[in-house]
């Protein structure tokens, strides 16, 4: 079973993790990918998280529709 399908079954924190934070892990590639090359790198990292948090809130909010 993987840890999505066992957050998602228990809606619990393993490890430590909530669906929020497994949710955020996914997508901060992407938020740090799309950032300009000259980003200073703290703040980039603080953009990136931002991004990556938001777009995880809309992953939870939707599940629990």
């Amino acid at each position: 079973m993987t840890t999505l399908t066992r957050l998602i079954k228990a809606n619990l924190k393993i490890d430590g993790m909530d669906m929020r934070d497994y949710f955020a892990g996914q997508v901060i590639s992407a938020c740090w990918n799309s950032l300009d090359t000259n980003t200073a790198g703290d703040v980039a990292a603080k953009i990136a998280a931002e991004c990556a948090y938001l777009i995880a809130d809309a992953m939870v909010k939707r599940r629990q529709i």
